[in-house]
């Protein structure tokens, strides 16, 4: 994505493990790559390319491996 003031370019990438993710940043004219946010955390993880970016505040989908069951029972009335 390009940024918000169009200066630099905004992507996601997975390390080659395929685990580690994170969201960087790089200026139009080119140049290195600039770690954004950082995406490890093993509980969770980022695993689609589902992200978006404002001015100030990047959003990103993260999924939550600490779960509960739940059992529900329905009723007619």
């Amino acid at each position: 994505y390009w940024s918000a003031d169009g200066r630099s370019i905004l992507f996601k990438s997975h390390d080659a493990s395929g685990g580690h993710a994170a969201i960087y940043s790089v200026p139009r004219e080119g140049g290195p790559a600039r770690m954004l946010v950082d995406l490890q955390d093993p509980d969770r993880p980022s695993i689609g390319p589902f992200w978006t970016a404002s001015a100030h505040t990047i959003y990103f989908v993260s999924e939550d491996l600490r779960s509960d069951i739940v059992v529900m029972e329905t009723t007619h009335r």
